[in-house]
């Protein structure tokens, strides 16, 4: 069985979508859960309609999306775990089918390829690359990553001290605990990812958060080393572009 943990505050179109495209899926082994962060009435006469579908849900404030993550997180019931939050979409009806198809548990992860989905609706491709290429941590869209959730056992958890980039914290402790049998690939895009506008700020504490998970995980020196030059070199692209827009 598979798991789909939505999370949603105050979405109510974002949330029908992505419960319309839930159960318009060809799998019936899912567990459904909504963990909603105390949303106005809108987005729970949403949930309210699709409560004779929905295995699991509640409705009470949290400390922030990861938060609301880890509490889907306890109510897991099935062999393997995605979070698909409000707004977000499989490609198609057959989309969870084929990744479930190509699944293997021996791997603690698997991940497909993403459609962008623009502020205009234009959708364009984002092939997901493996966690680690020539010792860079690349991260994958949470939206396409399935969790092995036995295998993974306690270590499936957000840590709540990263406001933006827990998901990616935790794949890099998944890799570093499972580097062997890390992540198997879907070789399709089988999952639309709707883009929001992301700020300077937003940059700014990603890239900050980054710095520390590095600075706390990557005990090989040289690893280490690689990343943060990494980043920097991303910090530095992001401010350049940044400068000539605002020009």
């Amino acid at each position: 069985m598979v798991s789909l943990v939505t999370v949603v505050l105050n979405d109510p179109e974002g949330l029908a979508l992505t419960l319309g495209s839930v159960f318009s899926q060809n799998f019936e082994r899912k567990q459904v859960i909504v963990i909603d962060g105390g949303s106005e009435q809108e987005t729970l006469d949403v949930i309210h309609a699709y409560k004779d579908k929905i295995d699991y849900w509640s409705s009470a404030p949290d400390e922030g999306i990861y938060d609301a993550m880890n509490k889907g997180i306890r109510q897991v019931k099935g062999e393997w775990l995605q979070f698909l939050n409000a707004g977000d979409a499989f490609f198609d009806k057959n989309s969870l089918k084929q990744i479930v198809t190509g699944m293997d548990v021996q791997f603690s992860l698997t991940y497909s390829d993403v459609f962008y989905e623009d502020l205009d609706g234009q959708r364009f491709l984002s092939p997901q690359k493996p966690l680690f290429r020539f010792g860079i941590f690349t991260s994958i869209h949470h939206q396409a990553t399935f969790y092995n959730v036995k295998k993974l056992g306690k270590l499936l958890h957000f840590d709540t001290r990263y406001e933006i980039s827990a998901d990616a914290a935790l794949l890099l402790d998944i890799h570093l605990f499972d580097k062997q049998k890390c992540e198997k690939k879907i070789d399709k895009a089988l999952v639309v990812y709707k883009m929001g506008g992301y700020s300077e700020r937003v940059f700014s504490v990603i890239f900050s958060e980054r710095r520390l998970q590095f600075k706390e995980k990557l005990k090989n020196p040289f690893l280490w080393l690689l990343n943060s030059l990494n980043l920097l070199r991303q910090e530095m692209k992001f401010k350049r572009k940044l400068k000539k827009e605002k020009k």
